[in-house]
């Protein structure tokens, strides 16, 4: 027997597993994505560095296999943060009142290249889980697993949590 995914692998009581039916498939709350993960750019070996200096860089911080959120009217959004000075709270608004990554890097931290959607480049960097938040992000920020705000996610934002996660 097959399907559309191939083969019927039979389960162990000897019956035919059940396809999928691929609308749901399509829909798989975190395997939504809007970005390009950059992947003929990735053997440069300064291409993070150079994207850290970069204004138009947005960072998402890790803390703890968490991820910072804000509360919009249209619901949860990443709290994404700009290299440069002030503070992008995922709606596309700088609201000013940041100081960017502002060298907050302690040992042991890592920086990962996401990829790149159509209006900017996305990195994002690790922390320790008991390390004090970065001063850059939102006051109204709040930290969340996958498993709180995955599905509330836009397509950006869920895909680049998934990926840095």
């Amino acid at each position: 027997m097959s399907d559309v995914f191939g083969p019927m692998v039979p389960v162990a009581s000897g019956q035919p597993r059940l396809p999928l039916p691929a609308p749901l498939l399509a829909n798989l709350v975190l395997s939504r994505s809007e970005h390009d993960r950059m992947s003929e750019e990735r053997d440069q070996p300064t291409l993070v560095a150079r994207l850290m200096t970069d204004p138009a860089t947005r960072v998402l911080w890790l803390r703890g296999g968490q991820v910072p959120v804000v509360d919009s009217p249209t619901g949860p959004a990443l709290a994404l943060i700009s290299t440069g000075t002030g503070t992008d709270t995922g709606t596309g608004t700088d609201t000013g009142t940041g100081t960017g990554t502002g060298g907050h890097q302690a040992p042991g931290d890592v920086t990962i290249l996401l990829g790149r959607s159509a209006d900017a480049v996305y990195v994002a960097r690790t922390c320790a889980a008991d390390a004090p938040p970065p001063t850059s992000l939102p006051p109204d920020v709040r930290w969340a697993g996958l498993r709180d705000v995955g599905s509330a996610l836009g397509r950006l934002d869920v895909g680049l949590a998934v990926q840095a996660v």
